[in-house]
């Protein structure tokens, strides 16, 4: 089965938490790019009630195959009791993008 190119969402409302992963993602070739979009407007159920915050948002540029250990490095580093981390395929794109991607991480 031929691996496939995708994004990992991640939200984190402490610049910690996003430097943390970003970093250790990037270094253990999980990700060939991690880009933060900031200013995200979250509004959510937890624990019975709902909860308002401001995010930012890891858009993760990896491989279907890594999807499962980025998930795990993610629950490790993030300060979430349950971090949002969803995975997104990338269906069509630039070839020239989709081969940066795979030739990137591990």
């Amino acid at each position: 089965m031929q691996d496939k190119p995708c994004f990992v969402y991640v939200t984190a409302d402490r610049q910690e938490d996003v430097d943390r992963i970003e970093e250790a993602l990037l270094n253990e070739k999980l990700a060939s790019c991690v880009s933060v979009i900031k200013g995200i407007s979250s509004s959510y159920w937890w624990k019975g009630s709902i909860e308002k915050a401001e995010e930012k948002l890891m858009m993760i540029a990896t491989k279907e195959s890594l999807a499962a250990e980025i998930t795990k490095r993610v629950n490790e580093l993030h300060s979430y009791e349950v971090p949002e981390v969803a995975v997104v395929e990338i269906k069509n794109g630039n070839e020239n993008y989709i081969k940066w991607i795979m030739e990137n991480t591990k």
